[in-house]
């Protein structure tokens, strides 16, 4: 049996994001929804989608923003990101984005973007597909610069506490600190 498709959303507005996680998990997707760009970037830590729907504008980190963090990784580069904005979609890179949806969205139109940006990014990437998802859970990215000012001074540390790893990055140029949890072995 064939596992449900992970769909992160990635949306600040909590209508729209409801909206998207009701309409989504109703056609069969499994859905992660998040409130802005660090947090997509913290969840694919973890858990690789099998695609992304981004919101441009986004606080703490946009949309531009994670599709370049997500293109400059291997392990995340091939996953199709689709844009969903009410802004103007002119200025955005057509090659960055392997679908480009227009606020409002209505359920029949964003499921049927859905099927169609996973079916064009199965086309563009039938290999990379396979072998990601068969090493869904195993390969994890690894942060080499800081998220916040892309500077690449970044150091982590580890601590334990009651059965939960907690794995700190820390950025030497901002004095950012950001957390990467995951279950103890």
């Amino acid at each position: 049996m064939a596992r449900a498709k992970v769909i992160l959303v990635v949306e600040d507005d909590p209508e729209l994001l409801a909206f998207y996680r009701q309409v989504l998990r109703i056609s069969g997707y499994t859905v992660i929804a998040v409130e802005d760009g660090i947090d997509a970037l913290r969840r694919m830590e973890s858990d690789l989608p099998d695609l992304v729907i981004l919101d441009i504008e986004l606080p703490r980190l946009g949309g531009r923003d994670v599709q370049q963090e997500l293109a400059a990784h291997s392990a995340t580069r091939h996953i199709p990101i689709m844009v969903v904005s009410g802004t103007d979609t002119k200025t955005l890179d057509p090659a960055a984005f392997v679908c480009i949806l227009r606020k409002p969205v209505t359920a029949e139109r964003l499921v049927e973007a859905v099927d169609d940006c996973l079916r064009h990014a199965a086309r563009q990437w039938p290999r990379e597909d396979a072998a990601r998802t068969q090493h869904h859970q195993v390969e994890r990215r690894t942060a080499t610069y800081c998220p916040f000012c892309g500077d690449s001074a970044v150091a982590r540390g580890r601590t334990g506490k009651a059965g939960v790893a907690s794995q700190t990055w820390k950025c030497s140029a901002c004095d950012a600190a950001w957390p990467e949890r995951r279950k103890a072995s």
